[in-house]
């Protein structure tokens, strides 16, 4: 019996760098007895191997051979025909098949419904497997790419250790509720793992997710698999990005905040050098009764392996001078860039 494999992520656990892998070695992989789906994407669209998207939008509006069925026009070419039938074919093939997105971890329990259903009247067994990310570390990077796709948060400063004490902030994120629906949904066809056991494999985050596939090693000792295709912003450059979202907020002008508006923005600050992006202990402090409720809804899902972790915190001061050229060669970039024809 064909076997379907479900990576649903989770988010910044090396999600990215294992679609590129298997994307890029479709042809590998499928001498491994694997198919991994090819579909279509919108031309803004980043990373053409993570299928959330498709499946996504697929199921969202019903099972595959229902939706395949009810067309009444076989020659339509739109972004969702074309989808439905590139998933139809991955149902129908004879290998085993995989199928990753970490969006797939914030489905609904229908679109999961649905997806089982489909895939059980095709003939396969269905492993989901996740990793996943301890609360805080996890809302720290969540909460870097947040601002990174240009997005404001309120939790972080410029300058935290200047601020006062503000209205407690209950929300920050985090994965408890899609881990519930998962468990409840998937039951013992679904694995989580730690994401310090991905950290630690020999081949890093990609081969521990090849080894949930219980096949052998597509690749031989000598070739790398380590690639890092989505990378963080930093500390200082996180909290001046945001500092810039906050001016572009409403904007009626949308350019900056485009995707070529935002790779500006990375761009005028690549020279910027700090550690990793963390919360000040002051930020932490702010957020700290959620993150408790957070730790103990995550324990009594999946066990006290999945928080350990330590709280470190960022260093509150941050240099004026080094804060004052990031805005210039930023506000200089986006300028030229509006006046480009």
């Amino acid at each position: 019996m064909k076997t379907c494999y479900i990576h649903v992520g989770f988010h910044k656990t090396g999600s990215t760098s294992f679609q590129q892998f298997c994307g890029n070695n479709r042809n590998l992989l499928e001498k491994s007895d694997l198919y991994y789906p090819k579909f279509q994407y919108p031309p803004q669209k980043g990373n053409l191997w993570n299928h959330t998207g498709p499946i996504s939008m697929i199921y969202k509006r019903g099972r595959i051979a229902l939706s395949e069925k009810s067309s009444n026009s076989k020659d339509r070419n739109d972004l969702l025909t074309m989808n439905q039938k590139a998933h139809l074919k991955a149902l129908e093939q004879e290998k085993n098949l995989l199928i990753s997105g970490e969006g797939l971890s914030c489905l609904t329990h229908d679109c999961y419904q649905r997806l089982i259903e489909d895939l059980s009247d095709y003939g396969y067994n269905i492993k989901v497997f996740a990793v996943v990310r301890p609360p805080y570390s996890f809302a720290c990077s969540a909460l870097q790419e947040k601002i990174k796709g240009g997005r404001y948060s309120r939790l972080i400063g410029l300058n935290p250790s200047s601020r006062k004490r503000q209205v407690k902030l209950n929300e920050i994120p985090h994965r408890s509720t899609s881990i519930a629906t998962l468990r409840e949904v998937f039951g013992a066809n679904i694995q989580f793992h730690p994401f310090s056991k991905a950290l630690a494999h020999p081949e890093g985050p990609i081969g521990f997710c090849w080894e949930q596939l219980s096949l052998p090693l597509p690749w031989t000792s000598t070739e790398t698999t380590s690639t890092v295709h989505n990378i963080s912003l930093n500390n200082l450059q996180t909290r001046i990005f945001n500092r810039i979202n906050q001016e572009l907020r409403g904007q009626r002008n949308k350019a900056q905040r485009s995707k070529s508006g935002l790779k500006l923005i990375r761009q005028s600050m690549e020279s910027l050098k700090s550690g990793r992006f963390l919360l000040t202990e002051q930020e932490f402090s702010f957020i700290e009764e959620h993150y408790i409720k957070i730790k103990q809804d995550m324990e009594q899902l999946l066990g006290p392996s999945f928080t350990e972790e330590d709280l470190v915190f960022s260093d509150p001061e941050i240099k004026s001078d080094a804060v004052i050229d990031a805005l210039a060669r930023c506000s200089a970039l986006l300028i030229n860039n509006s006046r480009t024809p």
